[in-house]
């Protein structure tokens, strides 16, 4: 039994597929987009600030939202329930590119503006909406640029109504399929994707964002705080991989806290010797 935990444990989780698995592509432009990071994380706690021992990697969800006309709402909700087991290849839009630029047919070297976003064998969008897009990979991560791994199949003309989008793929699953409502002749539509893959948020360029932290809170203590946590594991064997058994401690903090009171007058006059003495 030892010997299949260290082989579990060497082995470690099973690996993620590759980006050229099969994955449906949400090619709709969102009226409404909420993207989410959720993690967990160790605190120790001071007096004026908390101090992080070990953020852990965050789950990725995002929330489209869409108003559509019924023929495409339509097209839309068939397309999540012919693939409602399926994995989906959603744009990142945070990090997209939007412009009114000219992306000719065969071009392989694409600009960007986030190109830390992108890494070579991801999957990328580019289109100008849900008829005239398509799905490429990257090969190499240039200063501004991506390269592609073949030609643009098409000439994509942005203009201020309907920009060019080059976006990174994230690939997701749709665990809670998609909601609809109609009003008159327009459908309102919400979808919600788990990104399969985890952020690393030490590598990612979520921890700041225009200027501001956005994953900490920005309460950092001036030096490291005395002392060191250990954490204790076992490995378990089992048919999903290598999970780990961590023994958990909490303790309670006493503090005190000294009061002076005063029942005269004299000791607020300033004498010598003073009566505080």
């Amino acid at each position: 039994m030892l010997a299949l935990w260290l082989s579990i444990w060497a082995a470690g989780p099973p690996p993620a597929p590759p980006d050229d698995a099969p994955a449906e592509v949400w090619r709709w432009w969102p009226q409404g987009l909420t993207e989410t990071l959720e993690f967990e994380t160790d605190v120790r706690m001071a007096r004026s600030a908390e101090w992080r021992d070990s953020l852990k990697d965050a789950t990725q969800f995002f929330t489209l939202d869409h108003i559509l006309r019924a023929r495409l709402a339509e097209a839309m909700i068939e397309t999540v329930r012919v693939n409602a087991s399926g994995q989906w290849h959603v744009p990142e839009w945070p990090n997209a590119t939007v412009s009114t630029d000219t992306l000719a047919a065969g071009a392989t070297v694409i600009p960007v503006a986030v190109p830390g976003a992108y890494a070579a064998g991801r999957a990328v969008f580019i289109g100008t909406g849900d008829t005239a897009w398509e799905r490429q990979f990257v090969v190499a991560v240039g200063a501004g640029t991506i390269t592609l791994a073949a030609g643009l199949s098409a000439t994509y003309a942005g203009s201020p109504s309907r920009p060019v989008v080059v976006a990174p793929l994230v690939r997701c699953i749709a665990p809670g399929g998609i909601d609809f409502s109609t009003a008159f002749a327009s459908q309102a539509l919400s979808a919600r994707f788990m990104s399969i893959a985890p952020v690393d948020l030490a590598a990612n360029p979520y921890p700041v964002h225009a200027g501001l932290p956005v994953v900490t809170d920005g309460r950092v203590p001036f030096q490291p705080l005395a002392g060191a946590m250990s954490q204790a594991l076992d490995l378990v064997a089992s048919g999903f991989g290598a999970y780990e058994l961590q023994e958990a401690e909490t303790y309670t903090r006493r503090r005190g806290t000294v009061s002076w009171f005063d029942k005269g007058h004299d000791c607020l006059l300033y004498t010598s010797p003073s009566p505080r003495d």
